[in-house]
């Protein structure tokens, strides 16, 4: 009257379904991102890939900067309205906008900052600074 569905397992053990079903998973998955791997390179070519990654840069650094100054002017105008200050303390911020925005396209362009791994690239090692 009932089918037996299959082997029970009340010990919650993988069976060898199991592991062949999540073997073919892993591989469906590795060929999945193997082909989304070979699309992207094929859409990110190298047609105007240098060009493309100056211009995106030079974007990023004036982002960057026009965004610290923005900050900055902002901040500096909000108290001059509240403390009635104008315009000393928007001056002020503007040179900490400058000063901030200035350190954040150092550190995106690699001047400084640089990781653990590319130490010394951009920067003297300060082992070196006695010799």
């Amino acid at each position: 009257m009932s089918e037996n569905p299959g082997p029970q397992n009340t010990n919650n053990e993988k069976t060898s379904g199991d592991l062949a079903d999540l073997d073919n998973l892993g591989q469906r998955i590795s060929a999945l991102r193997a082909q989304n791997h070979k699309e992207d390179l094929k859409n990110h070519g190298s047609e105007g890939g240098a060009e493309n990654q100056g211009i995106a840069q030079a974007m990023r650094v004036g982002a960057e900067l026009l965004s610290a100054l923005m900050v900055g002017v902002g901040i500096g105008w909000g108290l001059d309205q509240w403390l009635d200050t104008t315009p000393w303390l928007m001056l002020i911020f503007f040179f900490l906008g400058s000063g901030a925005g200035i350190l954040n396209v150092y550190r995106s362009t690699g001047l400084i900052g640089a990781n653990d791994g590319e130490k010394g690239n951009n920067t003297p090692d300060s082992n070196d600074l006695g010799k």
